[in-house]
């Protein structure tokens, strides 16, 4: 029976590889809604064939369909990620939906659980990326961060809402983290797995990290 308490948020660009299996993996937990970005590949008929509900954003940048799909969203929580296929959200949603109803504002994947059992998931470039980040975040907003680039979260809808999102690219996860800070959030985090990408293609580029580390640093004092 589907909890109808929680929308899984899943914006998606050119995802037809995965956003098929994804969905039919957890479209009988809760409400599904995929927003597709613009995709040319049939995300979004893909999608909404195996029982989504999908919103048509044209805007380009993840952070315009993630800011497009919170407004349609009434469920007292939300649960968001990536749809490529890294994120194994069945495995996590009871985990993260009880961490928000037990008071957690915030909830955040940290994908470095395991890592070494799954060598291909981050190439090393990546994942020292991700670690640099993650350090630096957590010393410029003494915060302990593990992984601020997680694509999988969960929020309290009415706490997010609070939040003003202006990113609209790769900086969404700081932009994230740096609101909950400020409004002084309970941030919880649970270990996750992290799959490698079907297409094994990352979206991630190498001068993405340092425009997150700069957005990170220019907006301490904001």
């Amino acid at each position: 029976m589907k909890d109808k308490d929680v929308t899984i948020l899943l914006p998606a660009l050119n995802e037809a590889s995965s956003i098929g299996s994804l969905v039919r993996g957890i479209v009988e937990l809760a409400e599904v809604l995929v927003v597709d970005n613009g995709s040319v590949d049939g995300t979004g008929d893909i999608a909404k064939e195996e029982g989504a509900k999908v919103l048509n954003v044209q805007v380009r940048g993840k952070g315009c369909a993630v800011k497009e799909g919170i407004k349609v969203i009434n469920t007292p929580y939300i649960i968001m990620s990536d749809s490529d296929g890294t994120y194994p959200i069945f495995d996590y949603f009871y985990t993260i939906l009880f961490s928000l109803r037990l008071g957690c504002d915030v909830v955040m994947g940290g994908r470095f659980y395991n890592i070494l059992d799954r060598p291909h998931a981050f190439s090393l470039l990546n994942l020292i990326g991700n670690i640099i980040l993650s350090k630096s975040a957590s010393f410029l907003y003494k915060r302990d961060v593990p992984d601020l680039c997680t694509g999988l979260w969960g929020f309290r809808k009415s706490f997010l809402d609070s939040f003003e999102i202006k990113s609209k690219g790769f900086t969404l996860e700081a932009e994230f983290f740096i609101n909950a800070c400020r409004l002084g959030a309970n941030i919880g985090y649970v270990p996750i797995m992290y799959l490698p990408r079907e297409d094994s293609t990352a979206k991630l580029k190498k001068w993405d990290g340092f425009r997150i580390l700069w957005y990170l640093v220019k907006n301490k004092d904001g």
